[in-house]
């Protein structure tokens, strides 16, 4: 036999490389392919015990969405934040808030102001209306409502409390074509007299889906105007 072959195992060693840890990530890998989830948790958590992040992460994923176990999936994604796996941090602040506790804010606000998607942003502002924080849902929505998205202008519009603010973000979410702000500025309009205007905002709402349009006008025909 080769004498450089029998060095393999020795070279092998003294490099501190171990295969297991990739061995077992990917049987992971292949097990969730073929749907066989208990062997797929059983190579993921041997892989885990060498740090493996993403092993970490999948297991975080597989007990949110095929096991329902929300509690066991924090626990996994924890882990897999602590071990280097960013995107643990996005799916720990999606899960609290979907659980109602919140405690998790901070680590989705760190991800979502690296990676900078409309979505992302707009989610996390959402989470932080639901938890009673407006500041800091404000200052997310407006950050995406800067990317011209009409439903974060909309919620802007809703929540800030400068009048002139309000109206410059309801503007620019009807003339984005957003029905409820489309149906909002026709109110304003109504209520500003300028009935002209009011029924062409009302009208793109109803166009656009709005039933409470399409009754907003008829209550302006009924009263002649």
């Amino acid at each position: 036999m080769n004498r450089y072959l029998l060095l393999i195992p020795y070279l092998i060693l003294l490099s501190g490389y171990s295969f297991a840890d990739e061995d077992f990530y990917e049987k992971g890998i292949e097990f969730l392919k073929n749907k066989n989830i208990t062997q797929a948790i059983g190579a993921f958590e041997k892989a885990s015990k060498d740090d493996n992040a993403l092993a970490m992460y999948k297991l975080g994923l597989i007990y949110e969405e095929r096991e329902k176990n929300n509690t066991t999936a924090i626990e996994w994604y924890k882990k897999a934040k602590n071990a280097g796996n960013t995107t643990a941090k996005y799916r720990l602040g999606v899960l609290s808030c979907k659980m109602n506790t919140y405690t998790h804010l901070k680590d989705f606000e760190e991800y979502a102001e690296t990676y900078t998607k409309k979505d992302i942003q707009y989610d996390l502002a959402v989470c932080f209306y639901e938890s009673k924080n407006r500041t800091k849902a404000i200052k997310w929505f407006k950050k995406v409502a800067n990317k011209s998205s009409a439903k974060a202008q909309y919620q802007v519009a809703k929540l800030s409390t400068n009048k002139k603010e309000r109206l410059k973000y309801l503007k620019k979410s009807a003339k984005s074509g957003y029905h409820l702000a489309e149906f909002e500025l026709g109110k304003v309009f109504f209520k500003q007299h300028r009935v002209k205007e009011a029924k062409k905002w009302l009208s793109r709402a109803k166009k656009h889906g709005s039933r409470k349009a399409t009754t907003y006008l008829k209550r302006i025909k009924s009263l002649g105007l």
